[in-house]
């Protein structure tokens, strides 16, 4: 299936739940909204690369997809932003590249996690929630990359922002975009230095 369909259907499934919810949440009122802001939060994602940049690049005409859940802890919150630590769990990712020995396009699978993350949520009480945040990990895959002198295992940064849609029942739509490297340090003779434009959507529970 081609990553920018996937994408489509991951935002037409977020958009349905979304809907739901919303019914929902008119049926218990129509006061003044004043979102309580979370200080737990768990949000599933996914999404995939719509570009490769050029900024530090060696691997062009690549697709990169992945799927995740993001857990979110409140650090500080202020009126205008607040402060979250995230750890995402990348149980789902493709890649579908040119091999650097061949020249053939493959497609390889892998999984992954991001422990160091950092997100600024502005108007945190507010329904519309302008987001911006950074992430670090690394990503396994079952084939070497960017070819056979590449590595499986591959180093990750994320930087994005997006928009965050809040109802009033402690749920939220996010959509974002993100600039994704994957490197492998030079921990082999070929280097992919992959980065990918990604667009994603995401559907988070507040505690």
């Amino acid at each position: 299936m081609p990553p920018r369909l996937i994408l489509q259907l991951l935002i037409l499934v977020f958009a349905i739940c979304w809907a739901a919810q919303g019914t929902v949440s008119a049926q218990s009122g129509n006061g003044a909204f004043a979102a309580r802001f979370p200080t737990d939060e768990l949000t599933i994602w996914g999404g995939g690369s719509v570009h490769t940049s050029r900024i530090a690049s060696r691997l062009r005409d690549a697709t990169l997809g992945m799927a995740g859940v993001t857990y979110a802890r409140t650090l500080l919150r202020t009126r205008v932003a607040a402060l979250q630590y995230t750890f995402d769990v990348i149980p789902a990712a493709f890649l579908h590249y040119p091999r650097s020995d061949t020249g053939t396009f493959t497609t390889t699978y892998g999984a992954g996690f991001s422990p160091l993350g950092i997100r600024v949520n502005f108007r945190p009480h507010g329904r519309l929630q302008p987001f911006a945040g950074l992430r670090g990990g690394c990503l396994y895959f079952a084939g070497r990359i960017p070819g056979a002198s590449g590595a499986h295992f591959n180093f990750t940064v994320g930087l994005g922002g997006g928009l965050r849609i809040v109802s009033r029942s402690g749920r939220a739509l996010s959509f974002g975009y993100m600039l994704h490297h994957i490197s492998n340090a030079d921990r082999a003779p070929v280097n992919p230095g992959l980065d990918s434009g990604i667009i994603y959507a995401g559907y988070s529970f507040f505690r």
